[in-house]
């Protein structure tokens, strides 16, 4: 049986509408939001032209 966990990630199509979800019907908060993209994070994914984009819940 599960007690605990520290985090987890979820990959979404639509950041806004699920952060939306998570608020209002699962009672979460949202915390921060970060956006990065540039060439480090390009170079970390491995991944040209990628952009990051993550709200904490």
């Amino acid at each position: 049986m599960l007690k605990s966990f520290y985090h987890t990630g979820f990959v979404v199509k639509d950041l806004e509408t699920s952060a939306r979800f998570y608020a209002e019907v699962l009672g979460m908060q949202l915390g921060d939001r970060i956006e990065r993209q540039g060439e480090f994070v390009e170079q970390v994914l491995a991944f040209p032209g990628a952009h990051i984009d993550r709200a904490f819940l």
